[in-house]
């Protein structure tokens, strides 16, 4: 007897979306690591199996799948019942909590594209892509009280055309503005059920479920389309490489909607049936309260949050002894000989590869390197900067890359994709590396950057786009901003100004002044500031922005 297969590929295809070619998706789904099964539709599955079992635990309060999946259903019918439909795009601009994780589970039930943003990011960043991806909600948190969210959402909405809707998902509402609490409670679970059941069902494995953004060093707004079953393949290949279970509980002190968070962490763990420990504040006490309520297993501590961890594990040796690791982008040997725990390091783009070490990896490789890709398909080159030569064995070049989950466009972004890719559709990454051979396995070694981006504890910063806000400052000629390395954060921004000669140089706090007027995220702003008479040039008469990194880390270094 015949059995008809779904067709391979996208029913209806996006503007601007750049789909995968379909020779590439026939020989992923041929080896198993793709599926014809949407993300969504796989964690209802675990959601189902997992009901009576723990999912979200936080300071005082936890939620079991059963109850996250009931919420996530009427989330969904909610947002429908508003008007929105399948394939609108909706800005989150959320912190940390349950409530953000039911919402993006009814997005993605009701078939909307989240857009993860930021909650630290202001006009420049909202405004962009709001307007680039034509958003038609925007999810706001009003709980800081040092920010008027209602305002700035009600600006946001003449600014961005496309947006018709503002929903407070945690804090207070108003007359325009429904609380995700509201929402949910106008809506029959049993209707609600239904209309997810439907909907899900009905949702295309090959459609865009994501809409993710890139810290790309342009300073214009680069979003990046992440799929229905490329994301799910994404998160199991993490499941198997960590070896995640439900016996587990993993925490992710970072933004929840970052890729890493998402795709590495909270994901796998509701895929897996394991418990996510949620910190919605960065203190040392909740941190505490946290290890007492969830016990974690896996975490994610980047560098920053080392010495808040010292402290934690000194007040909770027991929880010591029932870590499983710490997973980190840099510094494993350093956190591994403070905490006590075994560490892996773990290298990843938005774009889409994602490399780890492997927990069984002796210690030459755990700290020294970042392991390979997770993923059968996984492909990695390493070509000399600038050309499509690869390099010699052991040579540092740049990596590109390709895979089952790897992006094949920008959204609507052309220009950038003319520039993102090698000939032959691999992508270039920007990243610095060199491959070696330790105790028989072949494992990459991270070397640094060619991109113009600081990296500040995680965060990518564009220079470029802090450097185009800055020069409208009235006492700036000219700016260049580089990154200086910084034992805390890893790198922070250093500006280098020729000052116009009728006003005094502006100081960190005068540059950060002018970059809130205009309306950039504050994690963006130099926290160093130089006066310089010119920059210094190439043998081509092209600016040197490699000896200004030489340059600012001698003085923050002098002056520290």
């Amino acid at each position: 007897m015949n059995t008809l297969r779904p067709p391979i590929g996208v029913r209806q295809p996006m503007p601007g979306v750049t789909y995968p070619p379909l020779p590439d998706l026939k020989r992923h789904l041929a080896s198993g690591v793709l599926e014809a099964r949407t993300l969504i539709a796989a964690l209802r599955a675990s959601f189902d199996r997992n009901k009576e079992r723990v999912a979200l635990v936080g300071d005082g309060w936890s939620m079991t799948f059963g109850t996250l999946d009931m919420l996530s259903d009427r989330a969904a019918l909610a947002f429908a019942k508003l008007g929105l439909r399948p394939l609108d795009r909706v800005v989150f601009q959320v912190g940390n909590g349950a409530n953000l994780v039911v919402a993006i589970l009814g997005c993605l039930k009701a078939g909307l594209i989240p857009v993860c943003t930021l909650h630290v990011h202001r006009e420049v960043e909202i405004v962009g892509l709001g307007t680039h991806a034509e958003a038609r909600a925007h999810f706001i948190d009003t709980t800081p009280s040092n920010f008027d969210f209602h305002d700035f959402a009600a600006r946001m909405r003449t600014r961005v055309p496309t947006l018709q809707w503002t929903v407070a998902v945690n804090g207070n509402g108003s007359a325009l503005v429904p609380t995700l609490a509201e929402l949910i409670a106008a809506a029959d679970a049993e209707e609600a059920r239904a209309f997810v059941r439907q909907n899900v069902a009905a949702l295309d494995p090959f459609q865009v479920a994501v809409f993710q953004i890139s810290g790309g060093s342009t300073g214009l707004p680069k979003i990046i389309p992440r799929f229905q079953n490329d994301y799910l393949a994404n998160m199991l290949e993490v499941t198997r490489a960590t070896a995640m279970s439900a016996d587990d509980c993993v925490v992710t002190p970072g933004p929840m909607l970052h890729n890493a968070g998402l795709v590495c962490f909270w994901g796998p763990a509701l895929l897996a049936g394991a418990r996510v420990g949620i910190l919605e504040k960065i203190q040392d006490a909740e941190l505490s309260r946290l290890f007492s309520a969830c016990c974690p297993t896996w975490l994610y501590m980047p560098k920053p949050l080392l010495p808040r961890l010292v402290k934690v594990l000194a007040q909770h040796p027991e929880a010591r002894a029932r870590m499983r690791g710490i997973v980190t982008s840099s510094s494993g040997s350093q956190i591994e000989q403070e905490i006590g725990v075994r560490t892996q390091h773990f290298y990843g783009m938005t774009e889409g590869i994602i490399s780890y070490t492997r927990a069984d990896d002796p210690p030459g490789i755990r700290h020294q390197t970042i392991g390979w890709p997770i993923a059968e398909g996984d492909e990695v080159r390493i070509l000399r900067p600038g050309t499509e030569e690869a390099v010699a064995p052991g040579e540092v070049g740049e990596v590109v890359f390709r895979g089952p989950y790897v992006f094949h466009g920008y959204y609507n972004a052309p220009e950038q994709n003319r520039v993102s890719f090698t000939s032959d559709g691999w992508v270039r990454s920007g990243d610095l590396a060199h491959e070696v051979l330790r105790e028989n396995r072949r494992a990459l070694v991270f070397d640094g950057r060619l991109k113009d981006l600081i990296s500040r504890g995680g965060e990518k910063i564009s220079c470029e786009e802090v450097e185009r806000y800055a020069r409208s400052h009235p006492a700036i000629l000219d700016i260049v901003i580089v990154p200086v390395p910084d034992p805390v954060y890893g790198e922070r921004g250093c500006a280098f100004v020729i000052p116009d000669t009728s006003h005094p140089c502006p100081d960190v706090g005068d540059l950060g002044r002018h970059l809130a007027e205009q309306g950039l995220a504050k994690f963006k702003w130099p926290e160093h500031v130089f006066a310089i008479d010119a920059f210094p040039t190439t043998s081509a008469g092209k600016l040197d922005k490699q000896a200004l990194r030489g340059r600012a880390a001698q003085l923050v270094g002098g002056a520290s």
